[in-house]
């Protein structure tokens, strides 16, 4: 297999490897333990309270650490992702957990599926076709289910944007649209950053309603332990949270009835 072929994501298995020490955890993997993940769980219990009856999807799991939270809360909660070497992370640290190397598409056949809750920490921002995406992963989750994602904020790409920081090769620095992330020598990962107003324009016509959206700031907790290299000014993290409220058949949730 040549360079070109290898999933950049493999290379960065031990980078995101949230079972370390937490010493050693990297400061790019931490931001999501200490500020992503509290506030996407924020939005996602608005909504669900009762766990041990719902069924829950992490796509894009990477090392498992996310579903490892949402079992100890009492979802049956499955992973999945299209890097080997992540999942082999995640099999290793938990192997009470069902992981499985899956894309969107197939996310539908998963054990599991229809889920309550599908979350992707972190990984929609790295999907070209993010429309093509919430259409697959709308297959995978049930009538008044949830929708619960991290993305990058577009104002901390561009306080980060230039030779040698974690962005780069933005046609527009000021407007990031499309360009690269760079956490490593070894990875130059195509990222596309959207607003929220584009995540609106792409899911709510599915039949979502938005119900929770934060942009959760650095932690003085996260500062105090990691000391970042990179500009920490403004939030890293966009968080959002829809429910479906109209299913594929177009049956609205108001409207629907079902079984105890």
């Amino acid at each position: 297999m040549s360079d070109s072929a290898v999933n950049p994501w493999d290379i960065l298995s031990e980078y995101f490897n949230t079972h370390d020490d937490k010493s050693a955890i990297n400061p790019g993997a931490a931001d999501n333990i200490l500020i992503a993940w509290p506030s996407l769980l924020k939005g996602i219990k608005l909504i669900q309270h009762n766990y041990t009856t719902l069924h829950a999807l992490d796509y894009g799991c990477g090392g498992g650490g996310f579903c490892e939270i949402l079992s100890k809360m009492g979802y049956s909660a499955i992973g999945c992702d299209l890097s080997v070497a992540m999942i082999k992370v995640a099999q290793k640290n938990l192997p009470n957990i069902a992981f499985y190397v899956s894309d969107v598409d197939l996310a539908h056949q998963l054990p599991g599926a229809p889920f309550d809750l599908v979350t992707s920490i972190m990984v929609i921002q790295f999907i070209e076709n993010s429309a093509q995406f919430f259409i697959n992963i709308n297959k995978a989750l049930k009538l008044g289910g949830l929708l619960a994602f991290a993305v990058f904020n577009p104002d901390h790409v561009t306080r980060n944007h230039g030779e040698g920081l974690c962005f780069d090769g933005f046609d527009t620095p000021n407007e990031p649209k499309s360009g690269y992330m760079c956490l490593t020598k070894e990875t130059r990962i195509p990222v596309f950053i959207r607003t929220l107003e584009e995540y609106d324009d792409q899911i709510i016509p599915l039949g979502y309603e938005r119900i929770y959206t934060e942009k959760p700031g650095f932690t003085s907790q996260y500062l105090a332990e990691y000391h970042p290299s990179f500009d920490t000014s403004s939030p890293e993290f966009l968080i959002i949270v829809y429910q479906k409220k109209v299913d594929n058949t177009g049956i609205n949730l108001k409207d629907a009835t079902f079984e105890e």
